[in-house]
């Protein structure tokens, strides 16, 4: 029955789709993205097949989902025994699909030997979905296209998952290394019942610093107000939407940027890019709410986001 996923990807066909099953790993793996939405509308709800929250702890990937709602971060080594080779500064970087489509991606690999910087810019802190401190890189490059140092070793600090709500806490140390010293927390909550996540970044350590939270986009219309903190921005393609809700720091810059994404190797498109950007003295908190909706709804409020935020149970960040 595994071919008969393949094919209802290929050939468009709905019945091949129902009689594969929950037959859908092969179509995954050979078709990626292409196979994710047939696979969750057929799979999933017509066979009733169960995909429940998931931590792979040794490859440091863990999946925060419920329904058609799914989230996956990285806090994983990385690899190689420490080297690196095929790594990318993605240390708590997360993906984000929902209502049928990917809104926040990981831009991809793009090349390798081909073109030398285009390789190191899609490798870079920059190009993930994470905090960046000072412009600096969460593990430094190795000389050449391949391999970066281990700064970060990625720690997770709590994995939680029940009937209600998925948590996960998890932080890096690839900051340590600055002259004054910063450690990276990040702890997401999945609310089940009320479908949306939560994302709390918390900075710690010593001095003023430039930091920058960056989310990825996929190919979609972006609405933003305003430019400071606290700031809402929706995404949109066709009748879904997706409410970014940013509630901290207060007073933090909010932009728009110009960045890419790899589809598949050797290609890269125009994609935009979310940015908050603060220079303050340490600790620091970003705060988002992610709300699935549809492009006819309100667009979310700041009191409907901090009470979203104020039902999470938060672990405790010591400074």
């Amino acid at each position: 029955r595994y071919l008969l996923a393949i094919g209802a990807v290929l050939l468009g066909r709905d019945d091949l789709a129902r009689a594969a099953g929950d037959q859908w790993q092969e179509a995954l793996w050979l078709l990626g993205t292409r196979a994710t939405g047939v696979a969750m509308a057929h799979s999933v709800h017509s066979a009733g097949l169960s995909l429940p929250s998931r931590a792979f702890r040794d490859g440091g990937f863990y999946i925060l989902r419920h329904r058609d709602l799914h989230m996956i971060m990285r806090a994983g080594p990385n690899g190689q025994n420490g080297y690196g080779g095929h790594a990318h500064n993605d240390a708590l970087s997360f993906e984000l699909y929902a209502r049928g489509r990917s809104w926040i991606v990981d831009p991809g690999t793009y090349v390798y030997t081909a073109d030398y910087r285009a390789r190191d810019r899609f490798r870079a802190t920059a190009s993930h979905n994470v905090v960046q401190v000072d412009g600096e890189e969460i593990n430094r490059l190795r000389p050449g296209p391949f391999g970066v140092y281990e700064d970060a070793r990625p720690r997770v600090y709590e994995w939680r998952t029940t009937a209600r709500y998925d948590l996960l806490d998890a932080g890096h140390s690839g900051y340590a290394r600055l002259r004054e010293p910063v450690l990276c927390r990040r702890q997401v909550y999945l609310d089940r019942e009320a479908g949306y996540w939560a994302v709390r970044d918390v900075l710690t350590g010593r001095g003023s610093h430039r930091l920058a939270l960056r989310l990825h986009l996929s190919e979609v219309k972006v609405s933003a107000e305003p430019v400071r903190v606290p700031a809402s921005v929706r995404l949109q393609e066709g009748q879904a939407a997706l409410d970014v809700f940013f509630l901290a720091p207060e007073g933090a810059c909010l932009s728009l940027e110009e960045g890419e994404v790899s589809p598949s190797y050797g290609v890269r498109q125009r994609a935009p890019v979310v940015c908050v950007s603060v220079s303050s003295s340490l600790p620091v908190e970003f705060l988002m709410v992610l709300v699935p909706s549809r492009a006819g709804d309100a667009r979310l409020s700041r009191d409907a986001a901090q009470a979203m935020a104020a039902a999470a149970p938060w672990p405790e960040v010591k400074d």
